[in-house]
Formats: structure tokens, C-alpha cells, sequence
């Protein structure tokens, strides 16, 4: 298969050079990493046409967000409610949603929602992600080890938005995004509810830094042992949401009526490229999240920033 991420993805080496749009929606949420902040400089710009909502959400695990500057709160279980937030009581015709600061669980339904908005009204839809120059991990000492990027793990429970309430009856193909965090993906099999599951791993290449590759295998190596999926590997590349896309329709493509359990347990872009989609597969795939509360500092610096037209990228996929 041929990479297409430079068809919908354009590269740019900070914020200061990223052009946007007019008649915009840009949401982001600042956080103490020094990638996450770049967001409120460019909103110091002072944009035409461009409106910025800073998303405010301390807990992770409450679904409903506070808009910073127009002081109102969003419940994001509210479809309604979430698409006139994007719409700005207007005419808007391109939607910006920076995932460098927000939480998976806070996107996946600002995604839903502006992803059937590009669709219905013909919006612009674009990711934004600002990459770390790197992360601040460890060697791996122990299997089943959290503490390296996340304190904890509330358990597996549906993101809003993609909830899926019909059984899992019949063959299951198991895509876990494999992360540093090899305890991760051990739980999340462990949660998967059918007797006859094929596992598909998808690890990041080459990532941020070129040892990167290593110690996601090195982190998940137990469980990549103890259920025999190592030999199924497949790769995507980490920063790239077209690359990962690519990846999982290939294998829906090879898996025709299999239901398709996905784990976004890696990088922010290989968890856009799930979320995306189960959005234009509603039937056949759900998302398996495990909702980890992160630690406050994980990353170090800023690398290149990226912005994916995903709107151009799931026209003929939506609903197919």
C-alpha cells in the first residue's frame, strides 16, 4: 500500500508558520506540556475570522467541558449541543481541532460531530498535532508497568459518542495501537469478551526519536508473547493519522463482516486514525479504551507540527 499522508497532511516546523483559515472554529486545550501552548499564543494573534475555544476539562473521567472564552459548559454526551459549539451560532466553514492538549476521551465526540458536519454542510475538517521532541520514559524494567506515562487506569468504558451496545457475537479482530505501555494493552486484551478473536498489533515507526520502535516492543513484550501476536505485527507511521487510517482499512478490507475491536493505546495521531474510523464504520468497529489518568508532565519540547484534512481524507469512506 502506498503512504498517502503528504495527499492530505501538510508539515510546518512551529505554530508561528501555520496558516489558518478564515471563518474558523479552532479548539484546543492547554496543558503543562510546552507543546499544548502554542495553541494560546496563536490565539494572541489575533486572527480574523477565527474563533478560538480553549476546552477546559480538569477531570478526565466527567464528560462535560467548559468553553473558555465564552464561558458556557458543553456536556459531551450532547450532539446538539456540540455541534452548534462548532458551528458558532453561524455560518463556519472549516472546523480546526488541535489534539496536542486534549484528552482522546474529549475529542472522540468534538471529532464525531464536526466529522458529520464536514459531510451534511460540507465543513473543512483539520487535525492539528504539534509532536514532542521526545518523551520522557524509562527503560522498562517490569511487564505491565503504568507509571511511565500514566498514573493509572479507570477502566474500560465507552468514549462518548462510540457506544456500542450490540453483543459481540462471531469472530472479533482485535487492533490494538500499541503505546509504551505494554500493561496497557495486557488489560484491555484481558476485557475482550469473545471466544474467537484474531489480535492485530499496529506499533509506530519510526517515531519521534529512532529507538522509539524498540521500546514500544520492549514495553508490550509479555503480552505480545503470551498471546502469540507478535508475528502479526503491522506498522503505521507514528505521526501520521492517513498512515494508521490506511492500516486498519487494509485489514477491514481482508476481514470483510469481521467486527473490528479497536484500541487506541499509542500516539495521539494513531488514536485520531481509530476514532475516524469507527466513524465512517459505525457497524463494524468500536472502540476499546481503557481511559488512563495521565501524569501532568510526559513530553519535553516541541517537534514539527502537523495539519490533516481528514474531511478530504473520509469522503469515500463515510457510511460506505
Amino acid at each position: 500500500m502506498i503512504n498517502q499522508d503528504a495527499v492530505f497532511t501538510n508539515h510546518y516546523l512551529d505554530y508561528g508558520s501555520l496558516p489558518i483559515l478564515p471563518n474558523s472554529v479552532y479548539l484546543y486545550q492547554t496543558r503543562i506540556e510546552e507543546r499544548s501552548t502554542f495553541a494560546d499564543k496563536m490565539r494572541q494573534r489575533g486572527l480574523d475570522d477565527v474563533a478560538f475555544y480553549e476546552i477546559r476539562n480538569n477531570d478526565e473521567d466527567n464528560d462535560i467541558i467548559e468553553v473558555d472564552s465564552l464561558g458556557e459548559m458543553c456536556n459531551l454526551r450532547s450532539k446538539g449541543r456540540i455541534k452548534q459549539l462548532l458551528l458558532n451560532d453561524g455560518e463556519i466553514s472549516n472546523i480546526y481541532i488541535d489534539a496536542s492538549g486534549l484528552s482522546v476521551r474529549s475529542i472522540a465526540p468534538l471529532l464525531r460531530c464536526a466529522v458529520e458536519l464536514s459531510i451534511v454542510k460540507n465543513v473543512r475538517l483539520f487535525i492539528v498535532y504539534a509532536e514532542p521532541s521526545e518523551y520522557k520514559v524509562r527503560k522498562f524494567s517490569e511487564e505491565g508497568e503504568y507509571l511511565d506515562l500514566s498514573e493509572s487506569i479507570k477502566g474500560v468504558y465507552p468514549v462518548p459518542g462510540f457506544e456500542m451496545i450490540r453483543p459481540s457475537t462471531g469472530q472479533v479482530l482485535f487492533v490494538p495501537f500499541l503505546g509504551f505501555e505494554g500493561g496497557r494493552f495486557a488489560y484491555v486484551w484481558s476485557k475482550i469478551e469473545s471466544m474467537d478473536v484474531k489480535i492485530v498489533p499496529v506499533v509506530g515507526v519510526s517515531g519521534y526519536r529512532l529507538e522509539y520502535p524498540l521500546v514500544s516492543f520492549y514495553g508490550n513484550r509479555r503480552p505480545l508473547e503470551d498471546t502469540n501476536s507478535w508475528s502479526s505485527v503491522k506498522y503505521a507511521m507514528a505521526g501520521s493519522i492517513v498512515d494508521a487510517f490506511q492500516v486498519l482499512d487494509d485489514l477491514r478490507t481482508k476481514n470483510i463482516g469481521v467486527l473490528m475491536k479497536i484500541a487506541p493505546l499509542g500516539t495521539k495521531p494513531h488514536s485520531m486514525a481509530a476514532l475516524l474510523f469507527a466513524c465512517c464504520y459505525p457497524r463494524d468497529t468500536e472502540i476499546v479504551y481503557d481511559n488512563p489518568v495521565r501524569v501532568k508532565q510526559r513530553t519535553i519540547g516541541v517537534g514539527k507540527v502537523s495539519v490533516t484534512c481528514v474531511s478530504e481524507l473520509i469522503k469515500k469512506y463515510y457510511n460506505a
